[in-house]
């Protein structure tokens, strides 16, 4: 049977009972297998209650904990242009809207970047710093590291290399 290609899905993004972010993303119609669960969050955190992702077809998993003002987002798989950095933009979008202060991209896991997600990433910065937020990509794989350096972006953003990713210096 062949596929049909890739479909369009309209997302509602919930942070507890209040809609944070709506977005149409396009997702692909066969799963990838076990494991990748884009509503995977952190139980004691506000917005544990995010709604309508679509898990299957996910090449991105993110998992966010929170500690005081400063939320961290583990992101594990492949951070590519389409539904994954559509569903990274709208959670980091929906913590801004929350007035979160700092937010923590934790790469370790995140075995591909493209230059759409980069862009993507970009973006989420510059609204970053206009609402007042600061983002700190943390663990960047040997790939990605190489990849900020060769975009010259890794002076755009805060980068650091350590296993428990702290905001402030």
């Amino acid at each position: 049977m062949k596929s049909k290609g890739p479909a369009e899905r309209f997302l509602t993004i919930k942070c507890g009972q209040q809609v944070c972010g709506e977005s149409s993303v396009w997702v692909r119609p066969q799963p990838l297998g076990s494991g990748y669960n884009a509503n995977a969050h952190a139980p004691s955190s506000p917005w544990s209650q995010t709604a309508l992702i679509p898990e299957e077809g996910m090449d991105l998993s993110l998992t966010t904990r929170s500690l005081g003002d400063t939320t961290t987002i583990d992101c594990v798989g492949r951070l590519v242009y389409g539904s994954e950095a559509t569903v990274l933009r709208i959670k980091v979008k929906a913590l801004i809207a929350l007035g979160v202060k700092a937010i923590v991209l934790n790469l370790a896991g995140c075995t591909y970047i493209d230059s759409g997600a980069l862009g993507v990433l970009t973006g989420l910065q510059m609204s970053a710093q206009q609402a007042g937020c600061r983002i700190r990509l943390v663990n960047p794989t040997a790939r990605t590291a190489k990849l900020l350096q060769t975009t010259n972006l890794m002076d755009f953003f805060d980068v650091a290399n350590f296993s428990t990713p702290e905001v402030s210096r």
